[in-house]
């Protein structure tokens, strides 16, 4: 697998004319049109950036909370299948690393994200790219993957996920696969505001055009009250209640009971 990353090592970028510029941070970033991007130092551009960095490589949690990131992982990997090429968008580290394809494209919105990114995946990765979380263009042909996958940005309150699902659209070939998640207003995370929160019905509209939903998970977790109270116990008296959400998931899941979810894992194929 030929691997081309984007991004360039040296302090020089180019502009649309094809001219090198200098960037006075020294770092190199490309847009979907070729054009350069500045790093902003603004608080709000750099927490964002941040966040971002932390979520792509995120340490071993309590088994409560890993409960939900292995949930999530394991149920959108199985229905994105074995495919040839598939794009991640932005997803944690550990999805990309579980990708059955014979060549894995991944693009991230932030520029410390994506050098995360590599630093964790390497070459397991052919293509590491960039894209504006604001005006998520994808810098990508059209009908360029047979799937793509983001499981966690659609949390994020500061993407732009309308135009995001539009450019995954655009770039997955007819009869392509697309798999993410949101939480719903049950998560027990609903109260902190730092998310955005998705109905069921809210998140299947994200994908009424152009697409066709064929799967939805829904994923269990505990109201906030007993999840937080959960997550103060020693790790060992946290697994009956891990075991007790995955029951409830898979039985959600099973009888399609979408009121009682926290999480919804979406399949849509693209249509011709």
């Amino acid at each position: 697998m030929t691997r081309s990353n984007s991004r360039a090592d040296d302090s020089s970028q180019r502009d649309v004319a094809g001219r090198t510029q200098t960037d006075v941070t020294g770092r190199t970033q490309i847009d979907v049109t070729g054009r350069t991007q500045t790093d902003s130092n603004s608080p709000a551009s750099s927490a964002v950036e941040a966040r971002l960095v932390r979520f792509v490589d995120q340490p071993p949690a309590t088994p409560n909370v890993q409960y939900l990131r292995d949930e999530e992982r394991v149920r959108a990997l199985d229905l994105l299948g074995h495919r040839d090429r598939v794009l991640d968008v932005a997803s944690e580290s550990g999805v990309t690393a579980g990708i059955d394809a014979n060549e894995v494209a991944r693009v991230d919105f932030a520029s410390a994200a994506s050098d995360t990114a590599q630093d964790v995946l390497g070459d397991t990765v052919s293509d590491y790219t960039l894209a504006s979380y604001d005006d998520p263009q994808l810098p990508f042909d059209d009908d360029s993957f047979d799937a793509v996958v983001c499981i966690g940005p659609y949390d994020w309150p500061f993407l732009d996920i309308d135009a995001l699902t539009a450019e995954i659209r655009r770039v997955v070939a007819p009869g392509g696969r697309f798999v993410f998640s949101v939480p719903t207003p049950r998560s027990p995370y609903f109260a902190n505001g730092k998310n955005r929160f998705l109905t069921p019905d809210e998140t299947t509209a994200l994908v009424s055009d152009g697409w066709t939903v064929v799967a939805r998970d829904f994923v269990f977790q505990y109201p906030r009250r007993l999840h937080s109270a959960v997550n103060r116990l020693p790790a060992p008296l946290q697994y009956p209640f891990v075991w007790g959400a995955q029951l409830a998931t898979a039985l959600l899941t099973r009888t399609g009971r979408s009121e009682m979810a926290s999480y919804v894992v979406v399949a849509a194929d693209s249509t011709a």
